[in-house]
């Protein structure tokens, strides 16, 4: 039989309750995010972003992976004025694959191999051919030019402070009677990301990344797009691009001046 010490007990005792009180004692909550900007200055710096992009032409890589596909492929970039884009793919050689031009009242694809043209719901119908899935390009145009798409028809609801250096706009849109959530960088006070929601299911989310000043322009060199309905996903990689230079309307014409084949 072991002999009772009771000093020994009491600091055994006293290690048990100090171990228990180290389990049971929550963390304190760390402080919620503050935000130091006001709301009139955050609307602003959008306000100025928004219209300060008009127009890009760069060489890109796009990322495409869908259920059925995951490529990247090699194409040249023409935008402007959120509304006409031209996309040309190239092979590795640099050999034109095929043209893509969404133009307002146009859609039209080329394929130089056959030397065909596609247009209207035939051209939606080979653009999965072409890209390996179909794009409502006047929704995204504006989001290849590093804008929030219908930003000028949103209704601003409020304005929150979130971890991370963010700041998130809430806003509605009327017409559609969908939500977007913009995600603002709260030191450059850029959009960094969003996600379109229509009764409370997520259509969309975009994230703009590696901004870079070109001129007075803050232009994101990656822009990703995932569609969650569709569970495929877009990542275009900019490639030393020319932000709002002068684009001609014969830019989105497959053959200038001439009758198409």
């Amino acid at each position: 039989m072991k002999a009772f010490h009771p000093v020994r007990s009491w600091l055994a005792g006293c290690a048990l309750l100090t171990l228990a009180a180290c389990q049971t004692t929550p963390p304190a909550p760390e402080p919620p995010p503050v935000k130091t900007v006001s709301d009139e200055a955050i609307l602003k710096a959008l306000d100025r972003h928004h219209n300060s992009v008009h127009s890009v032409r760069s060489f890109v890589t796009t990322r495409i992976r869908t259920r059925l596909v995951d490529h990247v492929l090699r194409q040249t970039v023409v935008a402007r004025n959120d509304q006409s884009i031209r996309l040309d793919t190239l092979s590795n050689f640099g050999q034109p694959l095929g043209v893509f031009i969404f133009h307002p009242g146009r859609i039209q694809i080329y394929d130089p191999q056959k030397n065909i043209v596609h247009t209207g719901a035939e051209a939606w119908y080979m653009m999965s051919d072409l890209f390996g899935a179909s794009f409502d390009f006047a929704e995204f145009i504006s989001v290849f030019l590093g804008k929030v798409p219908r930003y000028d028809r949103l209704k601003v609801e409020r304005i929150t402070a979130r971890a991370g250096n963010l700041y998130v706009l809430d806003a509605f849109d009327p017409v559609r009677k969908e939500r977007t959530e913009i995600e603002i960088d709260a030191g450059t006070l850029h959009p960094v990301a969003m996600t379109r929601y229509k009764n409370g299911d997520k259509l969309y989310s975009v994230a703009w990344a590696e901004a870079k000043w070109i001129g007075a322009v803050y232009f994101p060199h990656r822009v990703t797009v995932q569609r969650h309905h569709e569970n495929d996903e877009v990542i275009l990689n900019y490639r030393n691009p020319q932000v709002n230079p002068a684009i001609a309307d014969d830019v989105f014409e497959l053959f200038p001046n001439r009758t198409a084949p």
